[in-house]
């Protein structure tokens, strides 16, 4: 089953200026045989409207969270 993170950008990252912040995580850790799914998707796309607006500003708005 695959793990599915999208984790609130570190107190420690918002002091440091965008342009050399290091980037977030990987969303998807441990992708089972049936791959990234759409069910793995839709919860990650969940979990990042629940972000404060400049960890979702982290994560971008491409790619899993296209739309958002």
């Amino acid at each position: 089953m695959t793990k599915v993170i999208v984790s609130p950008m570190p107190e420690k990252f918002k002091n440091i200026p965008k342009k050399w912040r290091p980037g977030h995580p990987p969303i998807f850790w441990n992708i089972g045989l049936e791959g990234v799914t759409e069910k793995d998707r839709a919860l990650a796309r969940e979990l990042f409207l629940l972000l404060d607006p400049e960890s979702q500003e982290w994560y971008g708005h491409h790619g899993t969270f296209e739309g958002l």
